[in-house]
């Protein structure tokens, strides 16, 4: 989705940080986004995404979104069984 929606005209559009321990798995993403009047937040992709996380990992993940005027962010946090 960042691909999709982000603002590749931009730079520096995209950022992506990844940390593994051996406790947890976290993944940011965040992208810079052109401003389109009248649209909503959270699509049909990012349901369907919680949807499959739920069934794959039950209550090991965390995911947050943050939309803003000009960028998005998501960090999905999945706690690794010991």
């Amino acid at each position: 989705n960042a691909f999709k929606h982000g603002d590749r005209d931009h730079p520096e559009f995209l950022r992506v940080r990844v940390k593994l321990t051996r406790e947890v798995f976290e993944l940011q993403v965040e992208n810079r986004m052109k401003p389109v009047p009248g649209t909503s937040e959270g699509g049909l992709g990012l349901q369907n995404m919680k949807k499959r996380l739920e069934l794959l990992m039950g209550a090991r993940f965390e995911m947050r979104t943050q939309g803003m005027e000009d960028s998005y962010r998501s960090l999905l946090t999945i706690r690794l069984e010991a």
